[in-house]
Order: structure tokens, then C-alpha cells, then sequence
């Protein structure tokens, strides 16, 4: 085959969040690639209004039976188990063709799986059954889906690489920083109390939208919120600082792409130790606290303040781990994978098109 033609179906606009980012960053590194073509089916919503909401589902199928027949495999990017109910249309189409498909599901996919209903679980199970590939970002997740899919693979939040040199200033005061939605999950106020214990020399900066009832007269003494953030500065926000905080305790929490980014920029860090974040944060790379516990948040903190050879050794390995989530790494294994399953298409079609020729 001299290039696969993808039919990618995923968040490609709309609100920024980890889903969005990932499904936007790993559609442009392919479209620069010579050996994929790529047409992309956008399922954000445009807007939150209910009619819109019904009839998003008509329009991403409408595109879709447009799209698909000049395909060689669908590849459906999901945020949500509920959007796999979407496959159920698409799948009847790539049976009758016998199109290769497969599922991406962001997140921890076995957390999302076990939070469905009853009557929901029964209908997703069937369709993973019959799904040629499930990619997952966690490695739990890989484990927890093997027994009744037909073939899973890991495949990671991914960010790419960056060139950046080592951040730890000799600044007596340590720069902590958090990025993200600051909502109480994320533990924005198991921040803001373990600040008010410790008496040294540092400072929080807290970026991101205030939702959920977090408010800005919240902050203040050493953590202050520095208001939203844009995707594009968040890199040179973390070479600013010296250590990422994120005690986060949100349902279905995968890899965090705010942590690869840190690794990225050399950026040790404190998180929960919560769902699959240990499976990335090591002792080679970051601390980890008990989740919504400002005490254990606390002692992690000081033990970074008072201890900053430690820091420079943890923001080596950060570094180091970042090489193993670059997504020019994840792209080129993507399109392995894509490639093996039209190829393995196109391997059954030849012998009955010989066949036809023979009759």
C-alpha cells in the first residue's frame, strides 16, 4: 500500500480539554506524513444548546456515510463510553464492507467502564467484542479489558517532544505551580490549605478556569490564581516554575497531559496516587500523596522546599520519562497499527478477487 487512508472520528473543536488536545495533536502529525491520508468527522458539540445536541448524532453519521467508502479504516476517538453507542452505526457498515475499524477511548477507559449502567455495560461489551482494535491509555485499563476483547492495546496520552533546559532556579523561593480546571476534584483547596501550614519560602501559582464553585477570594497568602491559561503557553509557564502540583481525585483520570508536560519541561511532580497517575509518577519523577489528604500534600511540599538536590535529581528523571510519551513515538505506532489492519483487509479481499477471476 503506498499510504492508508483514516477516517478519524473524534473531538477535533470545541471546549479545550485532554480529549480535544490529544485527538487535534495526533490528527496533524499525521497529516504531514506521506504514507496517510486522513479525513476528519468532528463530533463536538457547537454549542450547548438541546436541539444542537439531538442533532449532532445525525450529522457526524451523515458525514460518515460520505466519508467512509474512500476509507481503509475507521479509527472512532472516544471521551466518553456513552459516544461508543456511535459505533453501533458504524459498525454495520464496516461488516458489510468489510472495512477494519477500531476504538480509542481517552481516560481510564476501565473506570468508565465500570460507571456505566447495567443495561449500558451489556451493549458496550458486545460491541468491544467485536471491535478488531481497543486503544487504551492506561495500563490497568489494557488488563482490565483483555478478557473480552479481541485484541487491546496500550496506547498512552502522548505529548511531543521539547527541547527545553533544566528549570530548577537557585531562587531561594521554590515555585510550585497547578494547571488545569481548578475545580475541588483536581484538589485546588487541599492546595490551598496545606499552603497555610507550611512557614518557608515558596510560592503557588494556580492557571485555569474557576468552576464549580471555586472562586478567586479563595487564593491568597503564597497561592495565587493567575487567572485562565491558553495551550500555547503552558510549556513556558512550566520552565517558569520549578515542581507541577496536581492532587487530583477526578473520576476516570488517566494520564494527566498536564503531568507529560511537566515532564517535558524537566518539571519534577507532586500528585495523588490515584487510578493509574502511579503508573507515570515514580520516585524517579515526583512524589505521590494520598488523595484529598492537605497533610500528606503538605509534608510533599516542604520535603521539595528543603530538599533541592533532590529536586535536580527528580527533574532528570523527568525528563527521561517524557521520552517514553513522545508523540512522534505514538504516531508512528499509530499508523503501524492502522496499516496492519488494512493490510490485513486487503490480504483477505485478493484471494476471492483471484477466485472471481478464476470462475
Amino acid at each position: 500500500m503506498k499510504h492508508v487512508r483514516l477516517l478519524m472520528i473524534g473531538p477535533a473543536s470545541g471546549p479545550v480539554g485532554g480529549a480535544t488536545v490529544l485527538f487535534r495533536q495526533l490528527v496533524d502529525e499525521l497529516r504531514v506524513r506521506p504514507d496517510v491520508h486522513v479525513c476528519v468527522i468532528d463530533t463536538a458539540r457547537e454549542s450547548r444548546s438541546f436541539i444542537t445536541s439531538l442533532i449532532r448524532p445525525f450529522v457526524v453519521l451523515f458525514r460518515f456515510a460520505i466519508a467512509a467508502p474512500g476509507t481503509d479504516v475507521v479509527s472512532l476517538h472516544l471521551s466518553s463510553l456513552r459516544m461508543a453507542f456511535f459505533a453501533f452505526f458504524i459498525w454495520p457498515f464496516c461488516i458489510l464492507t468489510r472495512r477494519p475499524w477500531l476504538l480509542r477511548i481517552f481516560g481510564d477507559a476501565s473506570v468508565k467502564h465500570r460507571q456505566t449502567s447495567a443495561i449500558e455495560r451489556v451493549l458496550l461489551d458486545w460491541l468491544l467484542r467485536r471491535c478488531p482494535l481497543l486503544l487504551v491509555e492506561t495500563h490497568q485499563a489494557a488488563e482490565y479489558f483483555q478478557p473480552f476483547c479481541r485484541r487491546v492495546e496500550w496506547y498512552p496520552n502522548n505529548r511531543p517532544s521539547k527541547n527545553i533546559s533544566p528549570t530548577l532556579s537557585s531562587n531561594p523561593t521554590l515555585r510550585f505551580v497547578f494547571i488545569g480546571h481548578v475545580t475541588p476534584p483536581k484538589g485546588i483547596r487541599e492546595i490551598i490549605t496545606a499552603s497555610q501550614t507550611i512557614n518557608l519560602d515558596f510560592c503557588v501559582d494556580v492557571y485555569g478556569p474557576l468552576l464549580d464553585g471555586i472562586d478567586a477570594s479563595e487564593f491568597g497568602g503564597r497561592v495565587h490564581y493567575r487567572g485562565g491559561i491558553q495551550p500555547e503557553r503552558i510549556s513556558a509557564v512550566l520552565a517558569s516554575h520549578d515542581v507541577l502540583l496536581l492532587p487530583t481525585c477526578c473520576s476516570a483520570e488517566g494520564y494527566p497531559g498536564v503531568i507529560l508536560e511537566a515532564f517535558a519541561a524537566g518539571l519534577p511532580v507532586v500528585a495523588t496516587n490515584w487510578q493509574a497517575i502511579s503508573e507515570i509518577v515514580t520516585p524517579q519523577n515526583g512524589i505521590l500523596v494520598e488523595p484529598r489528604d492537605a497533610h500528606s500534600l503538605a509534608s510533599a511540599m516542604t520535603h521539595c522546599i528543603l530538599n533541592r538536590q533532590l529536586l535536580t535529581e527528580l527533574s532528570a528523571g523527568a525528563r527521561q520519562t517524557a521520552t517514553q510519551f513522545s508523540s512522534a513515538t505514538w504516531t508512528d505506532a499509530y499508523v503501524r497499527l492502522t496499516t496492519g489492519l488494512a493490510q490485513a483487509r486487503h490480504q483477505l479481499a485478493c484471494p476471492r478477487a483471484l477466485a472471481k477471476l478464476h470462475n
